[in-house]
């Protein structure tokens, strides 16, 4: 008889337990992969940051818009674009989840333009977002209208664009309330206004000054300079080009605490001497008033990219101090009654681009250096 002999084999033994542990292992990896997920969907559920109230008040506003190419077609109602945070042109607050931010200029795109938003149509959501909003672009829209008092209640706004807005008649007093204005955009334009009140308007004397760019060209300002003007110290970019304004402008050289000033006085109806500015300005547009006098200020500047003063009364003889200005790009001085010889130093402007010097009365040679263009025309 053949005794049957079975091998229990110690790999044998080995293996059961080892698959055991392997299959309850993935079974534990897929368990925790659903929890996962689950729980990313309702942490993603729950840091929704839009708040319902901002989120019906641009949706009331952008029915005021034509919108013919559904650039604004991600502002819905619908459950997928409860986000709103998430929309063009709205920005929110990582920390409050409170809009902060609304772009709707009309050249955002060509298809968002000559909207009419009457204050009608702008009170309905402004009220909403007035302890949140620093900043508001609805430049190049349709406005028609005077600048709703409803502004002033923004009191933490920082930037306001409203250029282009067909905008008419003065400015609000509530305009008294942005302390924390860095940026004002009023440009092109139908707004009349006395600039010295304008300016006593946004900097009173108990405030202490933040505005840093001021833009108020193409309207119907009136008057002249306030007399103590280094209430605006903190101004980076000044333009009030093509208005009213008139009568001797004060010297400005109190703004040279400013890092990087541009200024441009252009199409007023200023007169008398240029005043001194600061020495770090770095672009001057003083063409198209009544300046009168000499261009001696230059002498200050060792960098400017820019200098305009076409088309004033300017006279006497130019300066020749030009070896001390170390870059200039562009120097029109056409159309005044600059005489004398023209200047060798003019010469040693090495990053000149453009020079004209047309219609005065200087005489001798013209330096040409490395000029790019150069428009002499009639001495």
């Amino acid at each position: 008889m053949r005794a049957d002999i079975r091998y229990s084999s110690p790999m044998g033994n080995i293996r059961r337990p080892f698959r055991l542990f392997i299959s309850i292992s993935l079974l534990i990896y897929f368990i925790c992969c659903i929890s996962l997920v689950s729980g990313i969907i309702r942490i993603e559920a729950s840091e929704t940051r839009c708040i319902e109230s901002e989120r019906k008040a641009l949706l009331l506003l952008k029915k005021g818009f034509v919108d013919d190419y559904g650039l604004l077609s991600s502002w819905s109602s619908h459950s997928s674009s409860q986000e709103c945070c998430l929309w063009p042109g709205v920005g929110c607050s990582n920390r409050t989840g409170h809009v902060v931010m609304l772009d709707l200029h009309g050249y955002w795109s060509d298809d968002i333009s000559n909207n009419d938003l009457p204050p009608s149509m702008i009170y309905p959501w402004l009220f909403n977002f007035s302890d949140s909003l620093t900043n508001i672009d609805l430049s190049f829209n349709e406005l028609n209208d005077t600048i709703p008092e409803a502004f002033g209640a923004f009191t933490p706004l920082q930037k306001l664009d409203l250029t282009g807005t067909s905008l008419k008649g003065r400015i609000p007093p509530s305009f008294g309330n942005f302390s924390n204005l860095r940026s004002l955009y009023l440009g092109r334009n139908g707004l009349e206004e006395d600039l010295p009140s304008f300016f006593h308007l946004l900097e009173p004397a108990e405030k202490s000054p933040t505005l840093q760019e001021l833009h108020l060209y193409d309207n119907d300002m009136r008057g002249s300079f306030p007399e103590r003007f280094e209430r605006t110290s903190n101004l980076v970019i000044l333009d009030v080009s093509d208005n009213q304004i008139t009568g001797l402008l004060p010297d400005l050289s109190a703004l040279s605490s400013l890092r990087e000033l541009y200024i441009d006085l252009s199409s007023n109806n200023f007169f008398g001497p240029v005043p001194l500015f600061p020495s770090n300005a770095l672009k001057l547009i003083l063409g198209d008033n009544m300046f009168s006098g000499s261009v001696s200020f230059l002498c200050n500047f060792t960098i400017i990219y820019g200098l305009e003063v076409s088309n004033n009364q300017l006279s006497e003889d130019l300066p020749d101090c030009w070896m001390n200005i170390i870059q200039i790009l562009f120097l029109n001085l056409e159309n005044n009654k600059f005489s004398g010889r023209i200047p060798t130093s003019l010469g040693s402007l090495s990053q000149l681009k453009m020079l004209s010097m047309r219609s005065n009365r200087l005489t001798g040679e013209l330096p040409v250096g490395s000029v790019l263009f150069i428009h002499e025309g009639k001495q």
